[in-house]
């Protein structure tokens, strides 16, 4: 054997040292799993469904604070959210110290471990001041019956519709109109219940609103020779112009008498008609109440008129020439009870509130609701489903669900009642859709984007 030479076995580690390299692995596990979490931020969706519940909570405050302004009499301000940018931002570092080699009795006896993670979201908004003239003029202008149509059409309660949407009704003969209206400023409760009882004895009957066919004339009549060339026709029946035969038995004694004379004779005359689509109020037989026969003749309540056969939704009509804007006319009355007689037509007319009016007509109810003037009384309306509250708002801040504002200092708060016996989140998502229409792509500076700014 070589006195030079010598094996040195090698130690098994001690189980101290075995620990302390378990413990550097863990670690290291631990600085991996802070350090992957900065992938998070790309995870972005619950950020953008919070900024939704944000910007759903805005818009109902901002409505019900113009709501409390017009029952203090105070002015109108109408503010939207526009633009929402989120930045969100995660930073992860992990300082440590650990020997990778050396014998273990040169281990340092205490690991230096000092983990740091930082979150930072700071979403920015823009808040636009609707104030420009094309926003005034759509919340002054009498809420359309085409609008008033589609709501119905998608299951909107008739009563809370027409309740909101409509600020009078006028009825019988032109020299003794009777006029109800429907509001609270002045007469209070029994105004508004005088409404109610009107407006419910006309739903029961299917007062609705519905498309028609209007047959506009265009020109004088006349026969074969004057029909137009194919050519012609063409550009015509584009634009809804049609060429109808009528038969002059039926309907030549509505010609002047020059024109009688010249189609007596042949029988029949052709007359331009444009056909377009118009909205208006009717009676739907399929929207009566149980056990009513809606025909011509029927008592329409206890006003003292008779349902007359154009005021069926299935029968053409048209408003009546040089009709105010936001007035329809409901062709619906006979001069007397038998549906006879010579005497001045007579039927309904509903003047349509605009989306401003609401606001002040819901302000107006309001201020009876909070006692600010007598009598106290909460609205209720009669709809398909039984009595329910149109809009009711009380004190403090409400549960979890409710909608809720400050306004004076002082905390108020609609209830969201999916039962339907309480409409008050109803009208709310209402008012919220029609004020929409009249914002203009001026009034939105950017598109709502949500950025994400991952490191």
């Amino acid at each position: 054997m070589n006195p030079s030479s010598r094996s040195t076995p090698i130690a098994a580690p001690s189980p101290r040292g075995s620990t302390r390299l378990l413990s550097a692995a863990g670690l290291f596990g631990l600085a991996a799993v802070i350090l992957a979490g900065c992938h998070y931020p790309d995870k972005f969706s619950g950020h953008s469904a919070e900024y939704n519940v944000q910007a759903a909570t805005i818009k109902s405050q901002n409505l019900l604070v113009n709501i409390m302004r017009a029952a203090y009499r105070q002015p109108l301000q109408f503010t939207d959210l526009t633009t929402v940018t989120g930045q969100t931002s995660l930073t992860a570092s992990a300082n440590f110290n650990l020997p990778l080699a050396g014998p273990s009795f040169s281990y340092p006896r205490l690991f230096q471990f000092n983990p740091t993670l930082t979150e930072t979201e700071a979403p920015s908004y823009t808040v636009a001041v609707l104030n420009t003239k094309e926003f005034y003029e759509g919340i002054l202008t009498p809420i359309p019956t085409q609008m008033m149509a589609y709501y119905i059409g998608i299951g909107m309660p008739r009563a809370m519709l027409m309740t909101l949407a409509i600020a009078e009704i006028q009825y019988g003969p032109g020299d003794a109109v009777h006029r109800t209206y429907n509001r609270a400023d002045s007469g209070g409760a029994p105004t508004y219940e005088a409404f109610q009882k009107l407006l419910g004895d006309l739903i029961d009957l299917g007062l609705t609103v519905a498309a028609v066919h209007e047959h506009t004339a265009i020109g004088p009549p006349f026969d074969e020779k004057g029909l137009p060339a194919p050519k012609d026709a063409v550009p015509l029946e584009a634009q809804g112009i049609k060429a109808v035969r009528h038969s002059f038995a039926e309907t030549g004694s509505s010609l002047p008498p020059d024109q009688q004379a010249l189609f007596r004779k042949a029988g029949y005359y052709y007359q331009l008609e444009k056909t377009s689509i118009a909205y208006r109020f009717c009676f739907d037989r399929s929207l009566t109440r149980s056990g009513v026969d809606l025909r011509p003749g029927v008592p329409i309540g206890d006003t003292g008129e008779v349902l007359d056969a154009s005021a069926i939704c299935s029968t053409s009509a048209a408003a009546a020439p040089g009709q105010p804007a936001g007035e329809h006319a409901l062709q619906g009355a006979a001069s007397d009870a038998g549906g006879q007689g010579a005497g001045p037509p007579r039927g309904f007319t509903f003047s349509l509130r605009s989306t401003e009016a609401v606001i002040y007509f819901l302000g107006e109810l309001m201020r009876h609701d909070l006692g600010l003037v007598p009598p106290r009384f909460t609205p209720t309306i009669v709809s398909e489903s039984g009595p329910s509250v149109l809009f009711h708002i009380a004190p403090g801040s409400g549960d979890g669900t409710a909608i809720d504002a400050s306004f004076g200092g002082h905390d108020y708060h609609i209830a969201v009642d999916p039962t339907g016996r309480d409409r008050s989140s109803q009208v709310m998502d209402l008012l919220t859709e029609l004020l929409a229409q009249n914002n203009s792509a001026k009034d939105l500076p950017a598109p709502s984007v949500i950025p994400i700014l991952p490191r």
